[in-house]
């Protein structure tokens, strides 16, 4: 974990300048007890995010199933990925151009772009969208020097986006794990412990998340619960909370969708409580084919209900 002096440094601050209240906040409600005490002075009690004022909701599909998205008029915002070695985006791919007019993509790519070409790609962009470097770089691991090289490149990219004036595209944070932040390190498998700052970049967009319910759990997981951790992040660097992807399986017993809704339905309900800025169903099969897919009535109908309230 970096000292407040490492901390200090990395995200350009003076020390003096009380890095605590223009960086990091914690919440006294939890015990970090792998922090020096004094390094980061708590957030004071009662302390309240803004006032919400609605949620860009949205949804990610297969990208070869863009009829999809003609199920859920008013959805504003999707996901593009482009994996190792497959560069920057093209704004002509047709993963850009089929999306429906009026959603924004999230472009994400693992590649780290030269200035030249990432500056070249911004000033081409044909939409207003995002871009993030690395998203859940925390579930491919890395010791300190790691991390310290991933912020690194992170606010080197945030300073390229500066020197475009007028850019279409707005640099965010990479989305974090949510799965791999809660889960507890073992002896030959680091975890976050839930520590989110581990793996925080500091620069970039809001506090931005990948949330899944745990698939192989026989219940639908309590919705305060569930997003303790992002919220403790979004509250804790006083950024708005993005949640760039939100999934959930059907669990067992649940046959009819009716127990997911309820609990999208719920969920949806607090994030627009504490603040969130934007939530994006993952409309597609997961990791091991995990299906997290809106095939039943009462799951679309209640995605469906969560894009009109937020239009």
């Amino acid at each position: 974990m970096p000292t407040r002096r490492e901390l200090a440094a990395l995200f350009g601050l003076p020390l003096a300048a009380g890095l605590a209240s223009q960086v990091l906040k914690i919440n006294t409600s939890r015990s970090w007890t792998n922090v020096d005490e004094g390094e980061i002075v708590p957030l004071a009690a009662g302390t309240a995010l803004p006032a919400p004022t609605g949620m860009t909701v949205g949804m990610t599909v297969d990208p070869t199933n863009f009829a999809e998205y003609a199920k859920y008029p008013g959805t504003r915002c999707s996901r593009i990925f482009s994996g190792p070695g497959s560069g920057l985006t093209s704004w002509s791919s047709t993963r850009i151009t089929k999306l429906p007019t009026g959603v924004e993509p999230w472009i994400s790519v693992k590649d780290y772009p030269s200035d030249a070409a990432l500056v070249s790609w911004i000033k081409s962009a044909t939409r207003p969208a995002r871009f993030c470097w690395w998203h859940e770089r925390d579930n491919d691991g890395g010791d300190h020097a790691a991390r310290m090289d991933f912020f690194a490149k992170q606010r080197h990219l945030a300073d390229v986006f500066r020197s475009v004036p007028d850019s279409k595209v707005r640099f965010m944070s990479p989305p974090q794990t949510l799965q791999w932040t809660a889960m507890a390190s073992t002896s030959t498998k680091q975890k976050g412990d839930g520590d989110w700052r581990l793996w925080w970049p500091g620069s970039g967009e809001g506090a931005t998340w990948d949330c899944y319910a745990d698939s192989w759990r026989p219940q639908y997981p309590n919705p305060e619960t569930f997003l303790r951790i992002p919220l403790e992040a979004a509250e804790g660097t006083g950024r708005p909370l993005y949640v760039a992807e939100l999934g959930a399986a059907r669990v067992s017993g649940d046959s009819s969708g009716t127990g997911r809704a309820a609990w999208i339905r719920d969920v949806a309900t607090l994030l627009r409580e504490r603040g969130c800025v934007y939530v994006a169903w993952w409309n597609d099969l997961g990791t091991g084919g995990t299906d997290f897919r809106l095939t039943d009535k009462p799951s679309a109908d209640a995605w469906r209900a969560v894009i009109a309230a937020n239009r």
